[in-house]
This record gives structure tokens, C-alpha cells and sequence, in this order.
């Protein structure tokens, strides 16, 4: 097994794969991740073992260039287009880990700019919603009962600077 691995198989923190994106490239100046404990097939809910640690890492690049890890195992690099700047984040993949509570994620990312909630029959959702700084990007973390289920960091939502970007839902 490769890098620290939590007592249900995912992988925390960074694979030789991601040993090598971060050796040529540096950490990536945007990125996503993905827990994933569940496949539906056919109306069918399958529990999945280990559960799957799902990473977009996205690089300014002569093109844009997005790559793809399954459990830290390098899936897949697409180069998207022309090149774009991407305001990098301070944040690093390896620093969200399965299983974290919302107390550890903001001890990791601060307080957040707003809070989105949802309840569902049986489940809380509650989505940490991170204004762009001069220092940093926008920020999404979702929350799934509580426990960490989604990172997105560095996507922008319209212009970063403009006061009127709601990152949060509109009251009703």
C-alpha cells in the first residue's frame, strides 16, 4: 500500500503518483476531491471497499491541464484548451481526509464566508462556502452527517472580485 492509508482503505495524503505530478509541477493551483462510498447500478446501492478518494488536480500550463486520481492511483491527463491563470490556492489535497468533521476543516481552512444547509430523509448536508481572497480562491466543502464528503478549491464563481457573488443561496 502507498501513503498514509485510514483504517477503511482510503488514501490520506499523497501516492507516488502524486508524488511525481507534485515533483514536476508543484502542488496543483486548483483542485477537487471526491469520497465516494457508494456505487448505484441499476437501482441497486453497493457499498464500495475500500471506499474511492476521487482528485481533479488542475495546472496553469501552455494548455490547462487536468489529471485525474483514483486512491491516489494517476487515472487519466487531458490538456483542456489554451492557457488560462488560475489563482493558486494555499490549500493542499493531502490536508482533506476521509471521516474529517466540520471542526477539522476549518481548523484547516478557517471560518467560512457563509453556510449552505440541506436536509434530505436521513441525511444533513451543509456545504462550507469560502469567499476569493487576494491570498486565496473560492472555496467549496461539503459536508455529508457531518463528516467530510467534497472539497473544490480554486474554481472560480464569476469574478472574484465582484462584491455582488452570492456564494451562499439566496434566502427564499
Amino acid at each position: 500500500m502507498f501513503g498514509p492509508v485510514s483504517s477503511d482503505g482510503t488514501l490520506n495524503g499523497r501516492s507516488p503518483d502524486q508524488e511525481r505530478f507534485i515533483g514536476a509541477r508543484g502542488y496543483p493551483h486548483i483542485f477537487t476531491i471526491q469520497f465516494v462510498t457508494e456505487a448505484i447500478s441499476g437501482g441497486q446501492v453497493t457499498p464500495l471497499t475500500p471506499p474511492r478518494r476521487i482528485e481533479t488536480w488542475v495546472y496553469n500550463d501552455a494548455n490547462v491541464v487536468s489529471a485525474v486520481f483514483d486512491n491516489g492511483f494517476f487515472i487519466s491527463e487531458t490538456r483542456l484548451g489554451a492557457h488560462t491563470s488560475f489563482q493558486s490556492t494555499n490549500l493542499k489535497p493531502e490536508n482533506f481526509i476521509m471521516g474529517m468533521t466540520e471542526a477539522q476543516v476549518t481548523a484547516v481552512v478557517g471560518q467560512p464566508t457563509c453556510v449552505d444547509t440541506m436536509e434530505l430523509p436521513g441525511t444533513s448536508m451543509r456545504f462550507l462556502r469560502y469567499a476569493a481572497t487576494a491570498d486565496a480562491p473560492v472555496t467549496s466543502v461539503g459536508l455529508i452527517d457531518g463528516k467530510l464528503a467534497s472539497v473544490s478549491a480554486g474554481f472560480m464563481l464569476g469574478d472574484r472580485f465582484d462584491p455582488g457573488v452570492n456564494l451562499c443561496s439566496p434566502p427564499l
